[in-house]
């Protein structure tokens, strides 16, 4: 009797330690909305503060991948990797989605998908872009 009960106690911890790891699967993917860039701020002094958010968050771009507009980022967590795109102009910054690796990114009826922690990261990079950006008006 003692191995039943040990038997249905290792299923039970089994199928809930099963159900919080699925609570941890693919979410709706939100990408931070567009960041008004205050007036007169120049794209160079926009480009800055947006690398400044990059460096204070461990975000990598390459020199080469940077056009006039719009930055190529990627940041790497553990074996995690998130790719995106900041683009800058007309009075905003935008950020949109390229790539992702072991972040279970999927297009469920239309509607992209990713590990929670992603749009995480990725608000968390839009709130210090948001301060950057209103900390050069300050200098």
């Amino acid at each position: 009797m003692k191995s039943l009960a040990r038997c249905f106690l290792l299923l039970a911890l089994t199928f809930s330690l099963g159900t919080a790891y699925a609570a941890r699967g693919a979410k709706t993917m939100v990408i931070p909305e567009p960041i008004a860039v205050p007036a007169k701020m120049t794209e160079q002094n926009v480009a800055k503060a947006i690398r400044f958010s990059l460096l204070g968050r461990g975000w990598s771009w390459e020199k080469a991948d940077e056009k006039p507009g719009s930055i190529d980022t990627t940041l790497n967590v553990r074996q995690h990797m998130l790719k995106m795109r900041i683009s800058y102009g007309g009075g905003v910054v935008s950020m949109s989605y390229l790539d992702s690796a072991v972040l279970k990114y999927e297009v469920d009826e239309g509607v992209p998908k990713i590990h929670p922690n992603a749009s995480k990261w990725m608000d968390l990079l839009a709130q210090d872009i948001r301060t950057n950006l209103a900390r050069d008006q300050l200098e």
